[in-house]
């Protein structure tokens, strides 16, 4: 289009020039909400479509995550790599740590993205995703334990359900806490 609309100089009325500028989304003010609408779609696509198959690991979810593949490729060819990764890592984190999506739906669709930019970050989110995985893991046996009565405390007000886990590298997290948590005696073991 720009080398047909530079050339043809004598038929301006076909070619409006000023849509030249449009193209270039480098430079463009839309660049910053282009970039916010791709992520917003992709976390809409993944926690949908985490809501329509539960927390397990469906034999169609590799078909169902190709939806999405345009998008991410998309993101990742117009915006700066080391940026594209790093927004990437941040929304994954969000969406992981509020519960709301499926954990083999994320890495399906982690699979879009090239580990070739930064692998040490890439590795990072695969940590994540199988520390969700572990933790989900994890809640649901600590649901299933069977708590002897020894009278020492009143089991009506103990309530399991109060409680979930999140069992996270920090290493693989971006979560700064400056809290030192010291956990009480019985809790320690």
């Amino acid at each position: 289009y720009e080398k047909i609309s530079h050339s043809v100089d004598e038929n301006a009325n076909l070619f409006d020039k000023s849509i030249n500028q449009k193209f270039n989304i480098a430079t463009s003010n839309d660049n910053n909400e282009l970039t916010t609408n791709l992520f917003s779609e992709i976390d809409n696509f993944i926690i949908e479509l985490s809501k329509e198959i539960g927390y397990n690991d469906s034999d169609d979810i590799k078909t169902k995550c190709l939806k999405i593949q345009d998008t991410v490729a998309m993101l990742e060819k117009f915006m700066n790599k080391p940026q594209f990764i790093m927004n990437y890592y941040m929304n994954l984190s969000k969406r992981l740590l509020s519960g709301k999506t499926n954990c083999f739906v994320e890495k399906n669709v982690l699979r879009f993205v090239s580990y070739k930019i930064d692998p040490e970050l890439y590795q990072k989110m695969r940590f994540q995703i199988n520390d969700i995985i572990d933790s989900n893991r994890i809640e649901k046996m600590a649901k299933q334990v069977i708590i002897k009565d020894t009278g020492k405390y009143d089991l009506t007000t103990f309530k399991k359900d109060n409680c979930t886990f999140k069992v996270i590298r920090e290493y693989a997290w971006n979560i700064t806490n400056n809290e030192d948590y010291k956990p009480s005696v019985e809790l320690i073991p």
